[in-house]
């Protein structure tokens, strides 16, 4: 019969396993599917301002341009995997900077080194960090800055004001690079103000000063990304109980955890205690983000954004797990060896579900390539693939937007305008894959394609339902029939 500190040490090796095992698995295959719609974007894009192109990045992206150089010179070097390599890598700096962070915080290694491994298991940081999106960018800017904030709270007079500097341009930096963690900067100010006074004019001037003037030089561009994009695009694509249940099921193991600390302190404190301040703390910076997507019935990239939930509940989540470890009954004291395989476990099956949310273009792109001429016009419901992925054949005007296209010159981009151009034949290819615009793809398919153009590509395709509610659907590519006649020809600007 196995000693008890046999079968610790056995339980422990298996756990260290399948952490490693999953850690390698989520973060490191980086060639799992084609780009995604956001990647294509932002790689595009990338590409075009290091090529000192212009675009109108400014109405549409949530962000500066600072996190577009980035992937776009990893996009350089090795295309996508390039700029997802550059996503991996700076995903480990994140949990190099959040395991040292939440130690100066909290003063336990332990504690700091399970809630890293909490949140290097959740799918949400799982996404960012393999995603060539600026998500990675914001957030290893924004624990970067709780960090420092670390530093400056641990220290004193000039050395504490010089962190407090520091932590002040790295969160600039993480707004500049993803405009939704504002949402965690009043509450983080607010913290300041309470118990570190004397950090705040050296925290809040540069960030002020940065972050006004950014707002007041964009601020027309930045009035168009409001009204088009959160007002409208972003907002009534889900219900409270969908947010809701979609928040459980990313954060339900360490949302429990948190609550049983929470539990245990309240019996053994009454609530009297200055420890209750850092329940406080981490419940409310936790909320901001998902109060936001409860408001706006936004699901829209939320399991991305719940990563920053993850950052406030893990630490007192990995208090209680530290507790268990500490036990002298040997069964509750390899419970947190368990709970960690669950967590590494839900981590693989929910990042894999993220990775095939969406279809696989790279065969249809290929085929595309060999087709299309340097004058050849595309309508696209993924026009950012198409954009950056056959940059050297086509000239990216040449590709119109299903979402946006105006065939009237009104401004209003409707559905009408698609079906009446379409029917007309104003284009020579359309790419169709019922993603974005699925009721217009339909109608487009039923009845209008026939009239001017021949089907010669189609891909079935299977995806999970993380981004999009249809799961099933079809790549097609069609053909215009014959040299458009009409009154009215398209001409690229």
């Amino acid at each position: 019969m196995m000693s008890s500190t046999k079968v610790n040490r056995l339980t422990w090796l298996v756990t260290l396993l399948v952490i490693s095992f999953a850690l390698v698995w989520m973060r490191a295959r980086l060639n799992f599917n084609g780009p995604y719609l956001d990647e294509s974007n932002y790689l595009f894009v990338g590409k075009t301002l290091l090529d000192g192109g212009v675009w109108q990045t400014h109405t549409y992206i949530f962000s500066s341009d600072f996190p577009l150089y980035v992937f776009g010179v990893g996009d350089a070097f090795a295309g996508l995997i390039g700029a997802r390599a550059i996503a991996a890598i700076l995903g480990i700096c994140s949990l190099v900077l959040y395991f040292d962070a939440v130690r100066r915080f909290l003063r336990s290694q332990q504690v700091a080194l399970f809630a890293t491994t909490l949140l290097a298991l959740s799918a949400s940081h799982g996404f960012i960090s393999k995603f060539a999106v600026y998500d990675i960018v914001c957030f290893v800017s924004f624990v970067a800055g709780l960090w420092a904030l670390s530093l400056a709270y641990t220290r004193s007079g000039y050395q504490a004001q010089t962190w407090a500097f520091i932590a002040s341009l790295c969160l600039v930096t993480a707004f500049l690079s993803k405009y939704v963690i504002f949402l965690e900067m009043p509450l983080i100010g607010l913290m300041i103000l309470i118990y570190r006074p004397q950090l705040a004019f050296a925290l809040f001037t540069p960030a002020l000063i940065i972050g006004f003037g950014y707002g007041y030089h964009y601020r027309a561009d930045l009035q168009i990304l409001y009204q088009q994009q959160i007002v409208t695009a972003h907002g009534n694509n889900a219900s409270y109980a969908e947010i809701l249940r979609v928040t459980l099921g990313y954060v339900w193991p360490i949302l429990l955890l948190f609550i049983f600390e929470f539990k245990q302190h309240w019996q053994r404190t009454g609530g009297h205690s200055r420890n209750q301040a850092m329940f406080r703390w981490s419940m409310w910076l936790a909320l901001p983000i998902i109060l936001y997507h409860l408001r706006a019935h936004d699901l829209i990239s939320f399991y991305k954004h719940i990563v920053y939930s993850v950052v406030f509940l893990a630490p007192l989540a990995s208090v209680y797990l530290v507790r268990l470890l500490r036990q002298k009954n040997n069964y509750i004291a390899q419970l947190p060896a368990l709970i960690l395989i669950v967590v590494a476990i839900q981590g693989m099956f929910q990042i894999r579900a993220i990775e095939n949310a969406y279809p696989d273009g790279r065969d249809a792109v290929a085929f595309l390539k060999d087709t299309i001429g340097a004058n050849s016009t595309v309508l696209s419901e993924d026009p950012y693939l198409l954009r950056h992925q056959l940059r050297n054949q086509i000239k990216a005007n040449h590709i119109y937007e299903n979402a946006w296209f105006d065939n009237d010159g009104d401004q209003k981009h409707t559905r009408e305008d698609v079906i009446a151009g379409v029917w007309d034949g104003k284009f020579d290819f359309l790419y169709l894959d019922g993603r974005i615009t699925p009721v217009t793809t339909e109608k487009l398919r039923k009845y209008v394609v026939q009239n001017k153009y021949k089907l010669i590509y189609q891909q079935p395709y299977h995806t999970s339902s993380v981004m999009f509610y249809q799961t099933e659907g079809k790549i097609e590519i069609y053909q215009r029939r014959e040299p458009y006649s009409g009154q009215y020809p398209l001409i690229p600007q």
